[in-house]
């Protein structure tokens, strides 16, 4: 999964509507949040809660931090900085979640057991059998990552797809900032709304550029992760190459470069 921004890491086309809903148009309802196998999940007592993705439990004598698989919640605030936006909202839906202090947690077999930080990755199963990481996403308080494989990636898609339609938490129109591409990198982990020209693109293995500037380390770009292309038609960087377009996403930093991942096509919408 890729990691939070510059502070924390954990390894290394249709018209436009209502923000609320989406850029594009996608249709259909979301599933409810579906129920996960517990066979082989591990009881735990919480120990602490850190924040929206993070807990500390103990497993028997020992204790273990817990990064919870597939999402990204918003980050406390550092060195002087502001925490983001919604990062006291995550941190008490998780208190309230876990307030009987117990707690089950799941392995996936496609992911790694642990990331740089020797905290371990896990699902967090709720009581009624779903997963506290959806149930994060589907309300808005936290964001799907999809670098890295995991076995409930489309579900937690869709679950994002869901929290964009009905616009909940980071997706509510009066939390969502409209900005220009100059703008969004002073917007770390908030939802922007950004319209401009697609100067320049390419795609590599592993990932899709969409440069709305030439000068793309003081702008946002719009980024399209190997593990999202299946959702989009053609190749991305000739789609989208000279049109203007307007993207919906939450900004985030890789390697000091501030991006908007596009998981999803509903996310940015072709305007000529």
């Amino acid at each position: 999964m890729r990691g939070r921004g510059r502070r924390r890491g954990l390894r290394a086309p249709v018209a436009t509507v209502v923000v609320a809903v989406a850029i594009g148009c996608s249709g259909g309802s979301a599933p409810a949040t579906a129920d996960v196998p517990v066979d082989g999940a591990t009881p735990a007592r919480v120990v602490r809660v850190v924040d929206g993705d993070t807990i500390d439990v103990r497993i028997g004598a020992r204790e273990e931090s817990v990064r919870f698989l597939g999402v990204d919640t918003p980050e406390r605030g550092r060195d002087g900085k502001p925490s983001e936006p919604l990062y006291r909202e995550a941190t008490v839906f998780v208190e309230r979640a876990l307030a009987d202090g117990s707690v089950r947690l799941l392995a996936d077999p496609l992911a790694d057991d642990r990331d740089r930080y020797d905290r371990i990755l896990r699902y967090v199963v709720l009581p009624d059998g779903s997963t506290l990481n959806e149930a994060l996403i589907r309300e808005g308080l936290g964001a799907v990552l999809t670098e890295w494989p995991y076995g409930r990636m489309e579900a937690f898609v869709e679950a994002e797809r869901d929290a964009r339609r009905s616009g909940r938490g980071m997706w509510s129109p009066d939390r969502i900032r409209k900005v220009s591409w100059a703008d969004a990198p002073r917007h770390e982990g908030a939802v922007v709304d950004v319209t401009g020209t697609i100067v320049s693109s390419r795609c590599l293995k592993s990932i899709c550029f969409l440069n709305a500037h030439e000068d793309y380390r003081a702008h946002a770009t719009a980024v399209i992760l190997d593990s999202d292309r299946h959702r989009f038609d053609g190749d991305p960087s000739l789609v989208y190459r000279d049109r203007r377009v307007r993207v919906l996403g939450r900004v985030t930093y890789f390697r000091d470069r501030p991006q908007i991942v596009l998981h999803s096509p509903d996310q940015i919408a072709i305007l000529d």
